[in-house]
């Protein structure tokens, strides 16, 4: 399939890890969708491959929404307001660009995400919070033309996402997480490039931190990318 948002594409086989521990945790795994390129390669009696089903329909969609523990999407799309509206937790992976989720919903008790990385095919330099700000594409092309290469998560990187998100959503933790020093560095240097760029604060900006979290593992293992000095 090819479109212009292909980039919201990320490859299935890298969500094995975290769905397999979401099974061995004794939940059911509803793999949603409505466009399936490749059946995602797991088989077990509490996986239901519910994407490629006859039976899938838009009711069936809310429905399966509204009644979920934790949704999990693999990069942006319109499905993800689904959580939002039902204010079920929501962990998103391959986040790119990042301005639309400051702008989206906020009334979820929790959201997550994990950006993806952006590399500068010029030098092969990973870009920096500031720069991620200022490259906030939403066409293939542009990234093409402007020499960048989006480097999807890892799935070391995808079920460490799965397991804060089950972690925060604990009933002492949900609704009182803790701001954390390295998400508010880097929003503070994603949003200072904003504003240094002309962009006014988007509007859940303060959500930063506070119910919308990049995991710590993340963040302190890309530092040295993702922070110029001025933020270490």
């Amino acid at each position: 399939m090819n479109s212009s948002h292909d980039y919201r594409n990320p490859p299935i086989d890298r969500y094995v890890p975290a769905v397999e521990f979401l099974l061995e945790c004794g939940y059911y795994v509803v793999h949603m969708g409505k466009v399936v390129i490749h059946p995602f390669p797991i088989e077990h009696p509490q996986f239901i491959p519910y994407a490629g089903s006859s039976l899938r329909s838009d009711f069936l969609d809310v429905f399966l929404y509204s009644h979920s523990v934790l949704a999990i999407q693999g990069s942006g799309s319109g499905i993800d307001t689904l959580a939002s509206i039902f204010n079920k937790p929501l962990s998103t992976t391959d986040g790119v660009p990042l301005w639309p989720y400051l702008h989206g919903p906020n009334n979820t008790g929790l959201r997550v995400l994990v950006p993806a990385l952006l590399e500068d095919l010029a030098d092969g330099r990973i870009l920096s919070a500031g720069e991620m700000a200022t490259t906030g594409f939403l066409q293939n092309q542009d990234y093409k033309s402007a020499g960048i290469r989006i480097i999807p998560n890892t799935p070391e990187e995808i079920l460490a996402a799965t397991q804060f998100a089950l972690h925060a959503m604990s009933p002492n933790k949900l609704n009182n997480q803790p701001s954390s020093k390295w998400n508010e560095k880097f929003w503070q240097q994603y949003c200072d490039s904003l504003r240094d760029h002309g962009w006014d604060d988007p509007p859940h900006v303060r959500a930063c931190g506070r119910s919308l979290f990049i995991p710590e593992v993340f963040l302190e293992a890309h530092s040295s990318e993702l922070f110029t000095e001025n933020y270490q």
